[in-house]
């Protein structure tokens, strides 16, 4: 059974909420300590998620229930990222990534009815596509690997202007006030969350520094 198409402005918007699933993830499965400030911060976020896709609404689009697992998804793939050991290539590690979405695009053609053949142009468009994944991802995954969270996760925001761009101008999609204001709410718990963590951490690297000489 096919659903209907969901616009890419929601499901983008959805997908801002990756951020707060990281560190919910951190905290319930690998013990990280997350105070009552960042929990409040998650809980806003997934008030804001629900604004967006609206369950049992007049406007709710069913596929936007897949954006939500895949939030689930593309965080565990996030902190199992972080716990890779660094003799792993990370050439080798996207790689592996694709083969696991080609899999799946093969299981998700059988369910459909086949594949079309793609014919002329197509073929350059296709092509385009996937140099440019896999690019993002190899780009995507170092930055996971070697960076800090903190400083990674504001960039994945940006996402959103560019599919409010593209949507608008080439879909012709206009989102909703109340799309727009579970945005604005997944956002800004997103950057606290962020902003919170990293505080927490410089706090910490403070902490355990040795008390500095006394003057003389």
């Amino acid at each position: 059974m096919l659903w209907p198409s969901c616009p890419l402005t929601l499901v983008t918007a959805v997908f801002q909420a990756i951020p707060l699933a990281v560190t919910m993830g951190a905290a319930l499965f690998l013990g990280e300590s997350v105070g009552w400030r960042r929990w409040a911060a998650i809980l806003v976020g997934l008030a804001g998620v629900l604004i967006i896709i609206r369950p049992g609404a007049e406007g709710f689009e069913p596929a936007s229930l897949l954006a939500l697992v895949s939030v689930v998804g593309l965080g565990a793939r996030d902190l199992f990222t972080r716990r890779i050991p660094q003799d792993l290539d990370t050439m080798q590690l996207s790689a592996w990534g694709f083969v696991a979405v080609a899999l799946i695009g093969t299981v998700q053609l059988l369910s459909t009815g086949g594949a079309l053949i793609p014919q002329g142009a197509e073929w350059w468009f296709l092509g385009g596509a996937l140099g440019a994944g896999l690019a993002a991802y190899w780009w995507l995954t170092e930055a996971t690997r070697v960076g800090e969270l903190s400083v990674i996760m504001p960039f994945r925001y940006t996402r959103l202007l560019f599919a409010l761009v593209i949507g608008t101008l080439a879909f012709g999609e206009r989102p909703d006030a109340w799309t727009i204001v579970g945005s604005a709410l997944v956002v800004a718990s997103g950057i606290y969350t962020v902003l919170r963590e990293r505080a927490r951490a410089r706090a910490a690297r403070r902490a355990a520094l040795p008390d500095a000489p006394p003057a003389r």
